[in-house]
């Protein structure tokens, strides 16, 4: 383990390869220009390894599903010493259909049940034994994948992934609705695609356009992606992995700060922020 929250610079310090000489080099070739190591990514989401460390340190009761994608399934991967598995949250693979794919338990118990779409792939060990990683290897089918967690025979937790549908719109959650007039407070509102039921879609990567209103400023736009050449500084950026981030500050007036956010393809969205 390096660092908590990933960071710019030491580009590619985390990064998973397909080919060996590749990782040769200390850090990754242009387009690299996050560490990629943090558990935490770099817009504030924890990863699957802080989810893991939850479970290895005994922060969290319930087990937690990630998923090795059907793209990356059976492929020799090659790991910096600071990387992580290239699994997914997500149960959201459109033209996957029936490839295989490998869902990863992270569980503190003793055993763990995985359920696809209500059928049983039978108990498996959990806990110190497996290194708090269990895994199932099986096909890809759209639906609900669901795993409960077992110690001394009783059930202690259970987690859910489902399969979603096609991104219609966006969602802004502010960090904080009001904020202070002084000069330079700041909100950090996080941008994500949904699908027609609000559930988060991950694989959504449409181009979105901030606009911003009142009394503040855009002070960043920005995404977790570690291989993006997008400026910060612009109003237009891509989605990654469903979500983006921006920033943006009070310029020491009372009143309000309107955001809205607009995508190719999508529902806009807005949120007002007041100033205080």
């Amino acid at each position: 383990m390096w660092t908590a929250i990933d960071y710019l610079g030491e580009a590619g310090l985390g990064r998973v390869s397909f080919e060996v000489d590749e990782l040769k080099s200390f850090c990754g070739s242009y387009p690299w220009f996050l560490a990629n190591c943090g558990d935490i990514d770099i817009c504030g989401e924890k990863r699957p390894q802080s989810y893991y460390r939850d479970a290895v340190w005994g922060n969290r009761k319930d087990p937690y599903i990630v998923i090795l994608p059907p793209q990356v399934y059976g492929k020799k991967l090659y790991f910096k010493p600071w990387a992580w598995e290239p699994v997914e949250r997500s149960y959201t693979f459109p033209g996957c259909e029936g490839m295989p794919i490998a869902i990863h338990i992270y569980a503190n118990a003793d055993e763990v049940e995985l359920f696809v779409n209500g059928r049983s792939l039978g108990r498996k060990e959990a806990g110190t034994i497996t290194q708090f990683k269990t895994v199932y290897d099986t096909i890809y089918e759209p639906g609900v994948v669901e795993d409960v967690a077992y110690k001394d025979g009783k059930e202690i937790g259970r987690d859910k992934i489902e399969t979603t549908g096609e991104p219609v719109a966006l969602k802004l959650v502010p960090d904080r609705e009001v904020i202070s007039s002084s000069y330079g407070d700041l909100c950090y509102i996080k941008i994500m695609a949904v699908d027609k039921n609000g559930r988060e879609v991950v694989f959504a990567d449409n181009r979105i356009v901030v606009e911003i209103e009142g009394v503040g400023e855009l002070v960043a736009l920005g995404s977790s992606n570690p291989l993006s050449t997008e400026p910060f500084v612009s109003r237009e950026r891509r989605l990654f992995k469903g979500h983006a981030l921006a920033i943006v500050k009070s310029i020491g007036k009372e009143g309000e700060i309107k955001l809205e956010v607009l995508a190719d393809g999508l529902d806009g969205a807005q949120t007002l922020i007041k100033c205080i």
